[in-house]
C-alpha cells in the first residue's frame, strides 16, 4: 500500500501492466526517424491503450482518443501510400517519354550509311 496526500491506495499490478506496456509503445515509436515504422509502433501503442481503457479502467475518453488516433494513422498510412505510388507512375512515364526523345533526337544508322 502507497499512501500519498490523497489518501491510501494500492496499485493491481495485473491491470497496470498492459497501460505501461502501451505507453513504451508510444514512447519508442518516436525514437525512429522513418515516418511508416513511427506510425506502426505508435498504433500498437494505441490499440493496447484502447484495450486497457475499455477492459481494464473503463475510461472511455482515453479509449475513444486513442482509437481517433489509430484511425488517424491508418489514413496518413495510406495517404503517403498513394502518393508514392502516384510519384512513381509519373517517373515512370518521365523516363519513357525522355527515352522517347531521345531516340528521336539520335540519326539513323541507316541514314549514316548512304552517305
Amino acid at each position: 500500500m502507497i499512501y500519498t496526500l490523497l489518501g491510501d491506495f494500492t496499485i493491481d499490478w495485473s491491470v497496470e501492466w498492459l497501460g505501461i506496456i502501451a505507453s513504451a509503445f508510444i514512447l519508442v515509436s518516436f525514437l525512429f526517424s522513418k515516418q511508416l515504422i513511427t506510425r506502426i509502433i505508435n498504433m500498437v501503442g494505441c490499440l493496447a491503450f484502447v484495450i486497457y481503457a475499455t477492459v481494464f479502467i473503463q475510461s472511455f475518453s482515453t479509449a475513444f482518443m486513442n482509437g481517433a488516433l489509430f484511425i488517424v494513422h491508418i489514413v496518413f498510412i495510406v495517404k503517403d501510400y498513394v502518393a508514392r505510388k502516384k510519384s512513381k507512375k509519373i517517373d515512370v512515364a518521365k523516363d519513357e517519354q525522355n527515352v522517347e526523345t531521345e531516340d528521336a533526337q539520335q540519326p539513323s544508322e541507316s541514314s549514316d550509311k548512304t552517305e
